[in-house]
């Protein structure tokens, strides 16, 4: 949600007072590069501003430093991590920057063996399991269905916040593998100990089987 302010603007003698702002509202990408980005003033202010640089009293570079200036002072206000050079990097990222294109490969692949899983989930008479990180569970288990259910195409957010928020998300990753019989048998051996502890657990809502 936006925040909203007042402030006086001052240039060269002219003072234009309770100025109207908005933080955080808008954030286009085209000019994510511009001082000021994030802020919006209202529309008579920068006839005010244009008006005083036709009438030769403020020269342009005068105008448009005073709303640089006024956008800067707003943004230090609600938004101080954008002191950080690495943060106001992060800001300005549609999943173009450097950061994500070499990372994107890593990314990409992920994403397909989520669509692949996804693919396997289908079919539950030749992969009749699915294995968590440390669970068993039937293919059609609830708890893994649902997962699934939400695997799709991707968008350049989801590469940003893999990169700069190290995050999956269920929309693009897969949390579980699907195996067939022999598979899950091979799991399950590789995770019980010498003397038959088990180093994983059965899932309490659909109770598979052992293979």
């Amino acid at each position: 949600m936006g925040a909203f302010g007042r402030m006086d603007i001052t240039v060269k003698a002219h003072t234009l007072v309770a100025t109207r702002w908005t933080w955080g509202t808008q954030y286009a990408p085209e000019r994510r590069w511009v001082d000021g980005w994030g802020t919006e003033v209202e529309t008579p202010v920068v006839i005010q501003l244009l008006d005083l640089v036709a009438a030769g009293e403020v020269s342009a570079k005068d105008a448009r430093d005073a709303l640089a200036a006024a956008a800067a002072k707003l943004i230090r206000t609600h938004d101080p991590d954008e002191a950080d050079p690495r943060e106001y990097a992060a800001a300005r990222c549609y999943g173009d920057c450097e950061r994500c294109r070499a990372r994107r490969p890593e990314f990409e692949a992920i994403h397909a063996r989520a669509l692949v899983e996804k693919a396997k989930g289908a079919d539950t008479l030749t992969y009749p399991y699915a294995v968590t990180r440390n669970g068993l569970h039937r293919s059609d288990c609830p708890h893994i269905t649902d997962t699934i259910s939400h695997i799709r195409g991707y968008e350049m957010r989801d590469l940003k916040s893999f990169v700069h928020e190290d995050e999956e998300h269920s929309g693009w990753a897969a949390f579980s593998t699907f195996l067939d019989r022999n598979e899950a048998a091979a799991w399950v051996a590789e995770r019980c100990g010498p003397r038959g502890g088990r180093q994983y657990r059965l899932c309490r809502i659909c109770s598979p089987e052992h293979p």
